[in-house]
C-alpha cells in the first residue's frame, strides 16, 4: 500500500507532506507499517484533511499485485491503479500505473482498529462471580483462579 501511495503521489506531480489513507478495518500496525514506508513527515488523514492519497483496494494474485488509490488533482479526486510485480523471494516493484478520467469521491478518515486478543494471550473469563485466567492456546489445563497462587493441576 505504502508503495502505491508514493507511486500516485510521485505521478501526480504533489508537493509537501504526505497525507496518507489505508482502507478500514486494519489493525494499527498495518498503519504504522504504512507510515515506516512512506517518506518521513508522511501523516495518517484525519477527518477534515484535503489531498490525501487513499488507498481504496488491493488486488494480489501470484506475483502481480493492483492498488486504487484515489489521489488530488487540480480540485477534483482521480482514481489511479497501480500494478505491481514481486512475490515472496522478489522484492515488489511498481510495474505501471493508470490514473483513470473519472473523477472519484473525496476519501472519507478511516482509523486502525484494535488488534483482536492474540491465541497467545491470556484471556479472562468469569465463572460464577470467580474471575480466572486461561491460555486460550492451551486446552490441556484448566483454568487457574486469579485469587489462587497454586498452579493449575492438569486434566
Amino acid at each position: 500500500m505504502a508503495g502505491a501511495v508514493k507511486e500516485a503521489y510521485r505521478v501526480s506531480g504533489a508537493t509537501g507532506p504526505i497525507v496518507f489513507n489505508i482502507p478500514a478495518g486494519l489493525e494499527s500496525t498495518t498503519w504504522n507499517r504504512v507510515a515506516k514506508l512512506l517518506p518521513e513527515g508522511a501523516v495518517a488523514m484525519k477527518p477534515g484533511d484535503e489531498n490525501a492519497f487513499s488507498v481504496q483496494q488491493t488486488r494480489i494474485s501470484g506475483g502481480t499485485a493492483e492498488v486504487d488509490v484515489v489521489y488530488p488533482e487540480r480540485g477534483v479526486y482521480q482514481l489511479m491503479t497501480v500494478k505491481f510485480k514481486g512475490g515472496a523471494f522478489i522484492p515488489w516493484r511498481v510495474e505501471w500505473a493508470y490514473r483513470w478520467v473519472i473523477p472519484a469521491n473525496a476519501p472519507l478518515a478511516n482509523a486502525p482498529v484494535s488488534a483482536a486478543p492474540s491465541a497467545l494471550e491470556p484471556v479472562k473469563i468469569e465463572v460464577v462471580g470467580e474471575t480466572t485466567t486461561e491460555l486460550a492456546h492451551d486446552a490441556t489445563h484448566e483454568p487457574t483462579p486469579s485469587n489462587d497462587s497454586s498452579p493449575a493441576s492438569p486434566k
